[in-house]
């Protein structure tokens, strides 16, 4: 399994340099116990705005 995370970066919310640091916290409190596969999470920024998602998938991460 792998956690993938994905974050549009482009929002004022971001001029923060904390706020990409919230934003794992908060998957991070969110994820299930013990780890399965999952729906989405839908990530937000501080301002309530829709920035990305958080899943578990099947799969490993591809070694470069």
């Amino acid at each position: 399994m792998k956690l993938q995370i994905e974050l549009e970066l482009d929002n004022p919310a971001f001029a923060d340099p904390d706020e990409v640091g919230r934003i794992l916290e908060d998957i991070a409190s969110r994820l299930p116990q013990p780890l399965c596969r999952t729906n989405e999470l839908s990530l937000h920024d501080s301002h309530e705005t829709w920035v990305g998602y958080a899943r578990i998938i099947r799969g490993q991460i591809n070694s470069r």
